[in-house]
């Protein structure tokens, strides 16, 4: 399988990761990739940090067997220094791992949500209003000085600012469609001139936004945003989540057809450059690695098998190759 045209072009590579059998991936949350060649998976399964090599597919080590519930597996970051920050949904804390899984700092209380009146449901149902961090949050970044941002997400609508050290610096955003407000901040990312992306997902757009939290301007055309990432080239890779015929949106709108899942491929400026949809059941999260190859981890249990949409088994990450 072949996608795109002249210079953005990509192949799948069918036979990776070398999943030794035994091995479950049923939901893979979030995939990152250090710079010594590992391709880490956070999945929602036994083993919940899974390690490959990028290039072969080997499975190296896993690890978080204690660390983490089964269902707890949300957002994934691979610092510059090769440090994972896991982003854990269901205890609400962002945690920084060594590489071989030794727990070096947290944010957040583990188990304790912050007030933001929400009494559950997903798709940022609930959220009465905005709090601190965190409750139900979703994803982080990091900019060159160390200093990491959290889209706080299912449960909360803000995004937070911390120093390197973890310390709160800033907050922002509250529930809602206007500028500035989200409707789950479910992934950020840093753009090449410094200031931040955010997949808004229910709201159907990407909001740029200043490290400082001031409105910049949005970029709409997307379908629920999960994720973005920014390559060298200042691309933006969006994964997209689909929607049912017939499903209500958080805004009572309903759905008139299937709408599948897709990865998108945007300019700099935001302009569509590439856009696909085979093969995806549940575009959650996605990475480009210093070759250019593009991971695409997917929620496939949860969107497509537990609905009787796909069999048991189907893939929940996939490597596609840049020619």
């Amino acid at each position: 399988m072949v996608v795109g045209s002249g210079s953005l072009r990509f192949e799948l590579i069918a036979d990776w990761p070398r999943r030794p059998d035994g091995l479950s991936q049923p939901d893979v949350a979030a995939v990152g990739v250090s710079s010594t060649g590992e391709a880490y998976l956070f999945c929602r399964a036994e083993h919940p940090v899974q390690v490959f090599s990028a290039g072969s597919g080997e499975l190296l080590r896993t690890w978080g067997e204690d660390a983490f519930d089964r269902g707890s597996a949300h957002g994934l970051q691979v610092d510059a220094d090769d440090t994972v920050l896991t982003v854990d949904m269901v205890r609400h804390t962002v945690e920084r791992y060594a590489p071989d899984g030794t727990l070096l700092a947290r944010i957040g209380t583990p188990g304790v949500a912050s007030d933001t009146g929400h009494t559950g449901g997903q798709g940022g149902r609930n959220v009465l209003r905005s709090a601190g961090p965190f409750n139900r949050p979703a994803d982080v970044c990091l900019d060159a000085s160390g200093r990491i941002y959290a889209a706080d997400g299912y449960g909360n609508a803000r995004v937070h600012r911390f120093a390197p050290d973890g310390t709160l610096e800033a907050s922002w955003g509250e529930p809602g469609r206007g500028a500035g407000c989200f409707a789950v901040p479910h992934g950020v990312a840093l753009l090449p001139d410094g200031n931040l992306i955010v997949a808004d997902r229910e709201n159907n757009r990407l909001q740029i936004m200043t490290t400082e939290g001031e409105f910049l301007g949005a970029w709409t055309g997307v379908q629920r945003p999960c994720q973005v990432f920014v390559d060298a080239d200042g691309l933006v890779f969006v994964a997209e989540l689909g929607r049912r015929a017939g499903e209500t949106t958080l805004y009572g709108e309903v759905a008139p057809a299937d709408l599948p899942s897709r990865v998108s491929v945007l300019s700099p400026d935001g302009d569509l450059l590439l856009r696909w949809s085979d093969g995806f059941v549940a575009a959650h999260d996605l990475w480009v690695d210093a070759d250019g190859s593009l991971y695409v981890a997917e929620v496939t249990h949860t969107m497509g098998v537990a609905r009787g949409l796909v069999p048991p088994g189907t893939p929940a990450i996939h490597k596609f190759g840049r020619l």
